[in-house]
This record gives structure tokens, sequence and C-alpha cells, in this order.
């Protein structure tokens, strides 16, 4: 039973996650656009392009991908719609942490605010759309933001060591705050689960006290069926007894004279 009720909480955490696709899609191309608009003078503008294409061919995947988890059978495993998943979130994760070492690298410290406020939102968007499933947070958290925040603290400019120590702080309060929520909900779907089994298992035991109680009814009444058959049987026996024995002492008297 409690292997039955791990299955059924990955299968609902997975579900979670296509469920938030479509908006976390919506969030990363409005992060990915205002991305590129900032920091087009600063970088190369076909890498940008390039990047943005990229994440959008990533994020199209993903929403392919949940529409065609919409449509499933619902009695197929869950294990390759969850690695499709994940793979999308780490590759994403990737790209952001690529791009986002790549703006430190060539940006002023005076430009680099607007990179950590937008990666520091994607990774608290996904503290709640992944809690689902803590290493789904964990996939795309860890590589889009600690490689930038070690980047930063390696500088010895005061003000990128700052931004990087502020960065791996806001990484590691999302860490946090994420696992508290997976907890919950890893907590509220074993509550379900196990209510809905034990609602169930009340049901079939129902069931089973209602087959033993018809079983009754039947053995009384062919108990009863039996007791009046016995005694119609006597009721029929009785004279021709009686008969007998008149005979037989009239039998007897004849005998004797």
């Amino acid at each position: 039973m409690h292997d039955s009720i791990e299955q059924q909480k990955h299968a609902k955490k997975t579900e979670y996650l296509y469920a938030q696709a479509p908006n976390v899609a919506a969030g990363n191309i409005i992060a990915a656009g205002l991305l590129v608009v900032i920091y087009w003078a600063q970088l190369s503008h076909g890498v940008l392009v390039a990047w943005l294409l990229t994440v959008l061919a990533v994020l199209a995947h993903r929403f392919y991908a949940s529409c065609a988890f919409a449509r499933r059978d619902r009695y197929a495993n869950i294990d390759a719609w969850y690695q499709i998943y994940a793979n999308s979130v780490l590759v994403n994760g990737c790209l952001w942490g690529a791009m986002g070492t790549l703006i430190a690298y060539q940006s002023p410290s005076q430009q680099l605010p607007y990179l950590l406020m937008i990666v520091g939102a994607l990774v608290a968007c996904a503290s709640i759309s992944n809690n689902a499933l803590f290493s789904m947070y964990n996939r795309f958290a860890t590589p889009a933001m600690v490689p930038l925040g070690i980047y930063l603290l390696t500088q010895f400019s005061s003000d990128k060591f700052m931004m990087g120590l502020l960065l791996l702080c806001w990484f590691a309060l999302m860490y946090s705050t994420a696992s508290r929520f997976n907890k919950f909900v890893s907590t509220s779907l074993s509550f379900e689960f196990e209510n809905i089994a034990l609602l169930r298992q009340l049901e079939a035991d129902k069931a089973q006290i209602r087959t033993l109680k018809e079983n009754n009814v039947l053995q009384e009444k062919a108990i009863e069926n039996l007791q009046k058959n016995g005694a119609k049987k006597a009721t029929r026996y009785v004279p021709a007894n009686r008969l007998a024995t008149v005979v037989e002492k009239s039998e007897l008297r004849l005998a004797q004279k």
C-alpha cells in the first residue's frame, strides 16, 4: 500500500508540473525578452538572438509536451513524462546560467542589477511553480544562479563581489522556501491518498458486511423451510402409524380367539 501511495504521489506531482508549464513558459519568454532588450547594446546581437531562439525552442518543446501529456493514456507509465519535463528544465536552467555569466563578464557593474533582478525573479517563481518536486527546482535554480554567483564572488571588484554574495544568499533563501513548499505538498498528498485508500477499504468492508447479512438471511430462510417441511412430513406419517397399530391389535385379537 505504501508503494502504491508513493507512486500516486509521484504521478500527481508530475501532473502539477505540467499544469504549471504554460505559466512558466510565459514568464520565461517575458524575462528572456527583457534581458535581450536591456543588454542589446552590451553583447553581440548574434549571440543574443541565438540564445533567445534556443530558449524559445526549449519552451516550445515543453509546451508541446504538456499538450501531449494532457492527451496521454491515464494508465501509462508516468516516469517517461517526468524525464521529458526534467530534461527541459535542466536545459533551460543551463541556458540562463550561461547567458547570465556571459553578461556579468562583458558588462560593467552598473548594468548587472537588471540581470540579478531578472534571474532572481525567475528563481523565485521556480520555487513556487516547481515546488511539487524539489528536484525540479534544483534542476533550474542551481545551474541558472550558482555559476553566476560564483563568478561574481571571484571578481575582486567590491560591487561584483557584493552582488555575488547577495545572489547566493537569495538562492539559499529560495532553496529553503522551495524545500518547505515541497514538504507541505508531499504531506498534503500523503494525507489525501491515505484517506482515499481508507475510504475504499471502508467501502469494501461495508460490501463484505452486506454480503454476510444477505447470506445469513438466506440461511435463516433455508432453516425455516426445512423446519416446515419436517413438520409436514411428521403430520403425514402419524395417521399411518396409528392405522398400523389398530391393524396389529385386530390381528392379535383374532389370533387369541
